[in-house]
């Protein structure tokens, strides 16, 4: 997909190269459907380096569920809850991992308003390597 802003207008274009526009100029239009993103497995620059995962923080609109999977050889999605509202003002969204990667994938879990600001993974690195 590819987001591009034009006057308060965010076009998406899809796979099947159809063409999606949505909020507008008083942000409140929105097609039907449900909204979904997948990071790629990501390393933190050290990619042989084994981390312990602790957590995960989101900036928010609308409810994401997420998952998380730490091997792309053998890809399992493990979901570690889900979030109505920015999570940095509060405790993080806790959930234990231990691999050199990581990737998040999360989706919404209704046909409505939705954005996802940023997304930050918290972790150590271990002390065996």
């Amino acid at each position: 997909m590819e987001l591009v802003d034009s006057a308060g207008y965010v076009v998406v274009r899809s796979a099947d190269d159809k063409l999606y526009v949505l909020g507008g100029p008083d942000r409140s239009r929105y097609d039907a459907c449900t909204a979904s993103f997948q990071m790629p497995y990501l390393n933190f620059d050290k990619p042989a380096s084994w981390k312990q995962y602790m957590g995960f923080d989101a900036a928010i609109d609308g409810t994401w569920n997420i998952e998380v999977s730490y091997d792309p050889d053998n890809i399992v999605w493990e979901d570690i809850g889900t979030i109505t509202k920015s999570t940095y003002n509060d405790q993080r969204v806790a959930f234990r991992g231990y691999s050199p990667s990581i990737s998040v994938k999360m989706h919404t879990t209704s046909a409505s308003r939705a954005r996802v600001a940023n997304v930050a993974v918290h972790y150590n690195l271990s002390k065996n390597d």
